[in-house]
């Protein structure tokens, strides 16, 4: 039995903990912004790892069909594992989402703060355009983390039912019957997977828009 674990919808903690990062110092400016930009892209590389774990699970789904003739034993306890190890990755995501509003919410009353704090009348007009745009970004973040939440609750329902079908019958004829039902998991973990990659190109437009260029100079001709 395989023993993983990837940490996934600890995502919203951490874009919360960017914000934070992001609205707490003034005097750091665009290298809390950078310290921001890497976090997101922690968050991007496991939103892709939980991505592979479900396509783990519609392999291993696949694999108990193909061997339900021969020895679906491994196919399956691999699943099991797998079932696993998402019901923890559901386990982290109402809290992490609740966090991520809370974290946002005070990353633009800090930028509210600072805009107080200007003097000039266009430049405080500047900045409240900013502010707007950037709060526009992040609010065309969030239906694509919910989302990833309501496709990843029934996806997890149909595993957690097929495997406990499967536990009571794995036979050749138990396994044929539960292949309508395996099917329609696989669908539902492929609807998933495209919810989960609207979210990570959600996650680099923020980065983008909130860091800095980095762009490498040209090499020097020799």
């Amino acid at each position: 039995m395989k023993n993983k674990f990837h940490p996934i919808f600890t995502i919203a903690p951490v874009v919360a903990c960017g914000l934070a990062v992001l609205a707490g110092c003034a005097t750091s400016g665009y290298e809390q912004a950078d310290r921001t930009g890497q976090k997101l892209e922690g968050v991007q590389k496991v939103v892709l790892d939980a991505r592979d774990t479900i396509n783990e699970a519609m392999v291993e789904l696949t694999q108990i069909s193909e061997t339900a003739k021969t020895n679906p034993r491994d196919a399956f306890d691999d699943f099991d594992s797998t079932v696993n190890e998402l019901e923890r990755i559901r386990e982290n995501a109402a809290k992490a989402s609740v966090r991520m509003q809370d974290q946002g919410a005070d990353f633009f009353t800090e930028w509210q703060n600072q805009l107080a704090t200007i003097n000039d009348p266009d430049m405080r007009r500047t900045a409240q355009q900013r502010m707007d745009e950037l709060r526009q970004v992040f609010a065309d973040t969030r239906p694509l983390l919910q989302d990833v939440k309501y496709d990843f609750d029934p996806f997890l329902s149909d595993l957690q039912d097929l495997r406990t079908l499967l536990n009571m019958d794995l036979t050749a004829d138990g396994i044929d019957s539960a292949n309508r039902y395996i099917d329609k998991a696989i669908s539902s973990g492929t609807k998933l997977q495209k919810s989960m990659d609207e979210l990570v190109a959600g996650l680099t437009r923020i980065r983008l828009e909130i860091t800095p260029a980095d762009v490498p100079p040209p090499p020097k001709d020799k």
